[in-house]
């Protein structure tokens, strides 16, 4: 009964309809520094080899970093520049919705932090590996229910994306799983309230 956990999260667009968004959920999103730490290398490593056999959604890039021109010269020389766009960094709300409205799923594969809740308030489902660095983020999710957790592996990377576009209303339903997760745990109050139970408690002490 000491014990009093805040869980971090972050605030979304409140004028947010998953239900409005739903038919356009069809590309691929990172977000986050473009930095080695978030696997955003791996991620591309990943599509490039992957597009050679399957079709895939485009992939949208937000963020800036140091490793932003390395990136754009794989995507150009590579010859992805229609499907692989970089954004750079994008702070506006009311910008980010647009892209999280027609994402099926964010990816991350060596970090989980603050961007998950962000993808699970906007109706997604949010893909990284076991090992991820995080601040506990990545508690929130639970593997093939509101999102994904692969093992760390670049085969079992490919295999999970392939998953993921093969079985698109199957993605979708996760999405739900993850916005009612946001909506019952995760919301700003939510985190103020278990503030405020704790300052309760010690005063009642």
């Amino acid at each position: 009964r000491k014990l009093f956990v805040a869980n971090n999260t972050v605030a979304i667009d409140e004028s947010f309809n998953l239900a409005e968004t739903e038919n356009s959920k069809t590309d691929f999103l990172f977000i986050g520094t473009l930095y080695p730490q978030k696997g955003i290398d791996i991620l591309l490593n990943t599509y490039i080899k992957l597009n050679e056999s399957i079709a895939l959604p485009n992939l949208h890039i937000i963020g800036a970093g140091p490793m932003e021109a390395m990136l754009k010269n794989m995507i150009e020389s590579n010859k992805l520049q229609n499907k692989v766009i970089l954004h750079g960094a994008i702070y506006d709300q009311k910008i980010l919705v647009k892209f999280f409205s027609k994402s099926l799923v964010c990816i991350s594969p060596t970090q989980a932090g603050l961007s998950v809740l962000l993808r699970m308030g906007y109706g997604g489902p949010f893909l990284t590996s076991a090992d991820a660095i995080t601040g506990g983020e990545i508690f929130n999710i639970k593997n093939g229910e509101n999102g994904f957790i692969y093992d760390g592996t670049d085969q079992d990377l490919q295999k999970t994306i392939v998953w993921i576009v093969n079985n698109r209303d199957n993605v979708l339903a996760m999405g739900r799983e993850a916005k009612k997760h946001y909506d019952n745990n995760r919301k700003p109050s939510d985190m103020a309230n278990a503030i405020m139970d704790s300052i309760e408690y010690t005063l009642n002490r």
